[in-house]
């Protein structure tokens, strides 16, 4: 199948868009003089979206001290990066409404492993203080958004690959042999292709090969990596396995000890909820 099948994927009129705030703020963003103002007002232009950002903001996730009624205030105790990542994954959902999960694949569980790997993944910057815990939410959020296209594109041979599967690292190498290519190649293509800052692209394409990372990215992807690993772990029946390859790797790349590992999934239950 190989080449001819990536293309078919990408070039599916089919595949999930990022709504035009979302590209607006990702056009606003890339100006590092762009007024708080400017960002505000993009946000209040759409009110179910608004909504959305400040219920989460007054959640218990953030622990503000009192509660947040404007995007504006939002702005000034949180600052561009939270609000920015807040913003994109709820437009991430939404560019996954029209996806019907009753043919194959399973919604529910891929936005749960989702949720988990992103506030895993900010969790783990946190603790390791090695990139923007922001930025890494986000890139923890779009990880995996190739399975999406792929489900939309290529059902036909997608949806068996998802049956037979065991876990998410079985289904990526069931992708590379039955493909030629996996999620990671068709979610950065798709991150290309919405315009997203190069450091979530490669987040997305190297998130099953930290190895391959460039010096600028390393440090992000390996909080992603961690972030899915943590996510796997809280989610499996029997995490062991997966435990131990967390505590391995954190020790690796970030000289983490047994108690910083326990305290990170400490976090990460209360604040995946």
């Amino acid at each position: 199948m190989g080449s001819s099948s990536l293309d078919q994927v990408l070039g599916c009129q089919s595949l999930p868009t990022l709504p035009t705030i979302a590209v607006r703020l990702l056009e606003l963003t890339r100006d590092p003089k762009v007024s708080m103002t400017r960002i505000g007002k993009l946000v209040k232009s759409d009110v179910g979206l608004s909504a959305k950002v400040l219920r989460t903001v007054n959640s218990s996730f953030f622990c503000l001290k009192q509660p947040c009624s404007t995007i504006d205030r939002a702005l000034a105790y949180l600052g561009l990066n939270t609000v920015k990542s807040l913003v994109l994954g709820f437009s991430l959902v939404d560019s996954a409404k029209n996806i019907q999960d009753d043919q194959g694949f399973d919604l529910d569980a891929y936005w749960k492993r989702t949720i988990y790997a992103a506030t895993a993944t900010r969790t783990v910057a946190e603790f390791t203080r090695a990139c923007d815990p922001d930025e890494a939410f986000t890139a923890g959020l779009f990880q995996d958004m190739g399975m999406m296209a792929m489900f939309v594109a290529i059902p036909e041979v997608y949806v068996p690959l998802l049956a037979i599967s065991e876990s998410h690292e079985q289904l990526r190498k069931d992708e590379r042999r039955e493909l030629g290519f996996d999620h990671a190649v068709v979610g950065a293509e798709l991150a290309k292709k919405w315009k997203l800052q190069d450091t979530l692209v490669e987040c997305i394409a190297k998130h099953h090969e930290p190895e391959n990372a460039t010096p600028k990215c390393e440090k992000m992807v390996r909080c992603v990596v961690l972030g899915r690993i943590a996510a796997e772990a809280i989610l499996a029946a029997a995490p062991g396995r997966f435990v131990v390859r967390l505590k391995r790797k954190a020790r690796e790349w970030f000289e983490s000890d047994e108690h910083d590992v326990a305290a990170m999934m400490d976090r990460l239950t209360d604040a995946a909820q």
